[in-house]
């Protein structure tokens, strides 16, 4: 995956799927191994009981990683349920985990549709951490409640799909958590006082606490959702043709519907063919 030369700052890749995300993962891992150029290593994360199919399908350059073993590293021993909230809790403490110092997160019903790497996500030598989009304003003011920041703050719309984290920034909001809830992480976001997103409280942490975060804050296009309920893929992927951003985020499963395989995988050629 990686070329000759080696990038200043590899870039890993974080995937924290389910078995319902089986088959959108596989189209994923298909475009990774495609298009990626990154330097850096891809980390699948599972809970235990999906493990075994995930094994039977995770390419062998990737690495296959229970959250348990994620749990462990903070010095939690028991297991997880697997729900909207603990997949966020897995997404921040992978910190540990990755072996680069930054990664970018990925949801499993992502689309890559051409080549990229680093560069593609830096603005004057700083990782990119896209804002701008106010689509989801009342999770910003839970952000900054639970980090116990001024709830009437400025909203700077952080993007609330794969963003990239610098390790070294999440190592410290975990400590400043820790010693503001006066527990022990995997606590403090098991149980927190306000209910918070991933992407917010740790674009909020570098904006705010960090303040000198090492980020580039902008608005980026490169990130674009698709939910069949909401429109004809048709009409979206001739719009595609133009604007061709290099993430598209097709969703089989949404509360008002559930797509089969083939009719994921015909909205998925639509889309695709839209960039040849």
């Amino acid at each position: 995956m990686a070329t000759a030369k080696p990038h200043p700052k590899p870039l890993d890749i974080v995937i924290k799927t389910t078995r319902r995300d089986l088959h959108t993962y596989q189209q994923l891992q298909r475009d990774i191994e495609r298009h990626s150029k990154l330097h850096g290593n891809v980390y699948v994360i599972v809970n235990p009981p999906d493990a075994a199919c995930y094994a039977e399908v995770v390419s062998p350059q990737f690495t296959l990683v229970p959250t348990e073993e994620i749990l462990k590293l903070y010095g939690h021993h028991g297991g997880m349920a697997d729900d909207w909230h603990t997949q966020q809790i897995i997404k921040i403490l992978a910190a540990a985990m990755v072996a680069h110092g930054q990664y970018i997160i990925l949801d499993a019903n992502t689309l890559i549709n051409f080549d990229f790497d680093e560069n593609h996500f830096c603005r004057a030598g700083y990782y990119l951490y896209a804002a701008g989009d106010n689509s989801d304003d009342e999770w910003e003011v839970r952000a900054r409640k639970f980090l116990r920041l001024n709830p009437e703050g400025h909203l700077f719309g952080f993007r609330s799909v794969n963003q990239i984290f610098y390790k070294a920034n999440v190592m410290a909001m975990i400590r400043y958590l820790e010693k503001l809830y006066g527990a022990d992480i995997v606590t403090v976001l098991s149980t927190p006082a306000e209910v918070w997103t991933e992407f917010k409280i740790y674009g909020y942490f570098c904006r705010s606490v960090l303040k000198t975060s090492g980020h580039f804050f902008q608005r980026s296009d490169d990130v674009i959702s698709m939910n069949k309920a909401n429109g004809d893929v048709e009409g979206f992927a001739k719009w595609l043709r133009h604007a061709r951003p290099l993430m598209v985020k097709l969703y089989q499963s949404r509360p008002s519907y559930r797509l089969t395989d083939s009719e994921y995988d015909a909205a998925l050629e639509l889309i695709k063919r839209a960039y040849v």
